[in-house]
């Protein structure tokens, strides 16, 4: 009786360490996702970080951003310095200095800001891939594999590294899209509202957020569940939301500078080379620049071939992974869309309005990110509903080597952006006596060949170098710097420009002269 006693308080034991453990297990799954997320969010941050370290990449467009911020912060509006007059942003949208304005009256630099906010959304951006593609395959792990991929891609960092607008942009498309999803599938106002709200406020950070208001509009025809009068009305709710504040922000710019963003409109007919840059920025994304320049027609037969073989596998096979992807996963018909929405937007844009925009990584980036999405969700699907040993073999390899492509593009991006610096934030420049000079210049007038390279480098505003001359030859000319920097081609002597112009300092970044009027 006892023995019996004993044995049913050893199997009571025993049931309950089982449980214990099993509790124990689940607990500790429950944080995988989240701690794996996590890791990955800090791996981009560090990546961009170490990165930058001669600071955020600069380009002529990160001056206006800068320029205006600092400005917003001191009250003084959108408006950023050129000499001694304030001009209004009229080229480029508020919402990123608006961001960096938020930074200055926190104490903390613009530049520095630009550098640490784009950090953080490489790691937020990250995790909204993996998020993302988890959504559409229900699958943690490939939710993860897709969020590494996207933080160790090279093209990302690059554009994430940059003091510019594009990692803001990409994060708002993100969360919007997700919203925008859920609105889809369950038809609540709210989600329909704050998507729009997102959408709107993407258009604030890129004029080229006009993509993503265009594919919401037609998400919300195409996917939506509902009628057709409800599905018009719904499109055109959202269209409204999401153009409302930028519709002010286009009235504001038009009346002062006369046209949209100071864009005129017209036709300009892309060229061959706009189309190849196109192509060859797009393919060396799936496959190493080596093997792609110079033969993009032949990589996309091979790929048109590999698309067609793809769909005679999922017809002759049972995989149902039509049904599961492109019926039931909403997300994943939005960022279909979206790839292709974003480019025709972009190439519309540039042959109508402003041929300078570039068809380059930078621009076509949020292409890229809803390609990591349906690509591993894809990837994904056949890994799911084809269990067979050869189809593994092929996906792990395929993995493995896409991977190891995207790794080693990384480790030579970051060893040029470590030891060269990204655009005007060179490292050379740092210890160039030029740049060191600036700071013990009087506060007296300038004059340079670029304005937005010494501005950046000493906040300092300047006015174009071609007005020199005829100020110096003014009838009460003033004091002031002329700055000639190295990486700007010009033509002119500027000692012979006026009479009682110096070399001041001179070195292979930049050469600063001084201009005293006769008389003093």
């Amino acid at each position: 009786m006892r023995g019996g006693f004993y044995r049913h308080l050893s199997q009571i034991s025993k049931s309950t360490e089982r449980y214990n453990l099993a509790a124990m297990d689940k607990q500790r799954r429950k944080w995988l996702w989240p701690t794996t997320l996590g890791a990955i969010a800090l791996l981009g941050f560090g990546l961009v970080w170490a990165s930058t370290i001669w600071g955020a990449g600069l380009i002529s467009d990160s001056f206006q951003y800068v320029s205006t911020a600092r400005n917003l912060a001191g009250g003084l509006g959108f408006q950023f310095e050129v000499g001694k007059s304030l001009l209004p942003l009229v080229h480029y949208p508020p919402l990123f200095p608006s961001v960096l304005a938020g930074f200055e009256i926190a104490g903390i630099d613009a530049l520095l800001g630009a550098r640490l906010i784009n950090a953080l959304l490489f790691g937020a951006n990250a995790v909204l891939v993996g998020v993302s593609i988890e959504k559409i395959t229900a699958s943690k792990v490939w939710g993860s594999i897709g969020a590494l991929l996207t933080a160790i891609a090279a093209v990302l960092l690059g554009v994430h590294s940059w003091a510019l607008s594009e990692p803001l942009y990409i994060f708002l498309g993100l969360v919007g899209w997700l919203i925008l999803s859920q609105y889809l599938e369950n038809n609540q106002l709210r989600l329909l509202v704050a998507a729009s709200g997102l959408f709107g406020l993407a258009f604030l950070a890129r004029y080229a957020g006009v993509a993503i208001v265009v594919a919401g509009a037609l998400a919300v025809l195409l996917f939506s569940t509902q009628n057709w009068r409800k599905r018009g009305m719904d499109a055109a709710l959202l269209g409204i939301i999401s153009v409302s504040v930028s519709g002010l922000w286009a009235v504001r710019i038009t009346l002062l500078a006369g046209s949209f963003g100071a864009r005129e409109l017209q036709y300009i007919p892309l060229t061959a080379g706009n189309i190849e840059s196109l192509l060859n920025n797009i393919l060396t994304w799936v496959v190493p620049f080596p093997l792609v320049n110079g033969r993009e027609a032949w990589i996309l037969f091979g790929l048109f071939i590999g698309l067609v073989v793809f769909g005679l596998y999922v017809r002759v096979s049972d995989l149902k992974v039509k049904e599961i992807v492109w019926s039931e996963k909403t997300l994943f018909r939005l960022h279909s869309l979206y790839f292709w929405v974003y480019p025709v937007s972009v190439v519309a844009a540039k042959m109508f309005l402003d041929r300078g925009i570039g068809l380059n990584d930078r621009m076509l980036s949020p292409m890229l990110v809803s390609l990591m999405i349906v690509g591993v969700s894809i990837v994904a699907q056949v890994w799911k509903m084809d269990q067979r040993r050869w189809v593994r073999v092929v996906l792990v390899s395929g993995a493995v080597l896409f991977t190891a492509f995207y790794g080693v593009e990384t480790g030579l991006a970051m060893r040029s952006f470590r030891g060269e610096g990204l655009g005007l934030a060179r490292a050379d420049w740092h210890s160039a006596e030029s740049i060191q000079a600036f700071a013990d210049f009087e506060d007296e007038e300038f004059y340079s060949n670029s304005p937005s390279s010494l501005y950046l480098w000493s906040y300092k505003p300047a006015n174009n170098l071609n007005s020199f001359a005829r100020m110096a030859a003014s009838a009460d000319p003033d004091r002031a710097y002329i700055v000639v920097f190295a990486h700007v081609p010009t033509n002119k002597n500027i000692e012979e420009m006026a009479e009682g112009v110096e070399l001041v300092v001179g070195d292979e970044v930049a050469e600063v002269y001084l201009f005293v009027p006769e008389g003093e």
